[in-house]
């Protein structure tokens, strides 16, 4: 039991700490006619320069970014102290069926149009995987405890 929980909180952790790129580059909240890079993929611009506001120019690698009629692109960024910022935006797919991930459209095309501009932004802040390691550890003393509490009956 004990292992169990600790293998739990330890998994946990692990996946906190994931890396940030460098390579990212989401642009500004709002706005099109520009190149987007994520860590999970682009919005750039096309050859007709995003007519409309919409783009052919765009890639993703998971099938697990495509939820309903909009497809998300995220981007991890470090912040000072060790915490990291989880950068989310979401573009519509205007009704298309996205093609099979992972995707990669280019510049020239022609392929599948999206907009360029996304629908929405959010930013969730990532605290330093040192505190969260120590809120595990305190978590896991809890449990000991009263596991041990359990066992005499107290």
């Amino acid at each position: 039991m004990k292992t169990l929980f600790l293998s739990l909180i330890l998994f946990g952790c692990t996946a906190i700490q994931a890396t940030a790129s460098s390579d990212c580059d989401p642009g500004p909240e709002s706005g099109g006619g520009i190149d987007r890079i994520y860590d999970d993929g682009y919005v750039r611009v096309d050859f007709g320069g995003n007519l409309g506001g919409l783009t052919w120019n765009w890639g993703y690698d998971s099938p697990d970014q495509v939820q309903g009629d909009m497809i998300f692109f995220t981007c991890l960024t470090d912040m000072e102290g060790g915490a990291q910022q989880l950068l989310t935006d979401a573009f519509s797919l205007g009704g298309i069926t996205a093609p099979s991930a992972p995707y990669f459209g280019s510049f020239a095309g022609p392929g599948p149009l999206i907009s360029d501009n996304p629908l929405f932004r959010s930013i969730t802040v990532v605290p330093e995987p040192t505190s969260v390691l120590l809120m595990a550890v305190g978590a896991v003393a809890l449990l000991l405890n009263l596991l041990r509490s359990r066992r005499r009956g107290l």
